[in-house]
């Protein structure tokens, strides 16, 4: 409504995406948001759609909107359905059972089983314990890279295209190959579903809207409470509506309607008026 009345630009401030991305590459969870790997290939090409996690989604980390849960179950099942590991024992031949003496074949099938348990170990140490959502080391340089696409215009010349569509597809590459180039498939299916898809990406980004915005809203608001809370509510603890309307009909609004007479008016100090 806010935006059909005075064609403002709504998004996030930078502080609360920040946040949000910061506290998700901090977790120690190995799980994603679900993702379709062929309907991104669908509306960028480059998009490789082999590349996505291969563990269970969790629908939880999905926001915004409705997921089709059917669609994205269906592609991973077709590209990665649920293996079935079967043992077979190596036939042994009678040659080899007569060569070798009772002594040597104990010493060997100990020796085997010892470098089995330890392959083991190692395997699971690699996938288990060294596997995680983001790694440190790598979770400032994304920060850094969505900060730069949280910027980006088209008024502001520099090494993007000067259109917001150029712009989207511009942003998106670079944290895709970013992500390719360090096998981070979970943080990309997170950050393409959350932040870079059709939807969300209007919700953060600079390049939506044909001005860059100076004025923070968030701030304005918040600001605006403080004085109510702390300059008349000071004294009253969830007071009643009646008794809420009558502060900030009586005291607040004659207070906000000085200050803009001020700022308007020339009272005989100098000093410039508002550009507005």
């Amino acid at each position: 409504m806010a935006k059909s009345v005075w064609n403002a630009k709504i998004q996030l401030c930078w502080w609360h995406l920040k946040r949000a991305v910061r506290a998700c590459l901090d977790k120690a969870k190995l799980s994603t948001t679900p993702y379709n790997a062929c309907c991104v290939n669908g509306e960028f090409k480059f998009i490789n759609v082999e590349f996505w996690p291969f563990r269970r989604p969790d629908p939880k980390e999905y926001k915004g909107g409705v997921l089709d849960a059917n669609n994205s179950e269906a592609h991973q099942a077709t590209l990665c359905p649920d293996p079935l590991r079967i043992r077979l024992p190596a036939p042994r031949l009678a040659t080899e059972l007569e060569a070798v003496t009772d002594a040597h074949h104990s010493r060997l099938q100990e020796n085997n089983t010892t470098a089995a348990a330890e392959e083991s170990d190692r395997s699971e140490d690699e996938s288990e314990g060294h596997r995680v959502f983001c790694p440190a080391s790598l979770r400032g340089p994304i920060i850094a890279l969505m900060e730069n696409h949280f910027t980006a215009h088209p008024l502001i010349p520099g090494y993007c295209h000067p259109s917001p569509a150029g712009i989207q597809e511009w942003a998106v590459k670079e944290m895709y190959e970013f992500c390719v180039s360090n096998n981070l498939p979970e943080v990309w299916a997170y950050l393409w579903e959350n932040w870079y898809r059709c939807g969300r990406w209007e919700l953060w980004a600079q390049a939506e809207h044909p001005e860059i915005p100076r004025l923070k809203t968030t701030m304005m608001v918040e600001s605006h409470w403080r004085h109510i809370k702390e300059d008349f509510l000071h004294h009253f603890h969830k007071p009643h509506l009646d008794l809420l309307v009558w502060i900030l009909v009586v005291t607040l609004v004659p207070r906000y309607y000085w200050c803009l007479n001020v700022m308007l008016v020339d009272i005989g100090r100098y000093r410039k008026l508002p550009s507005w």
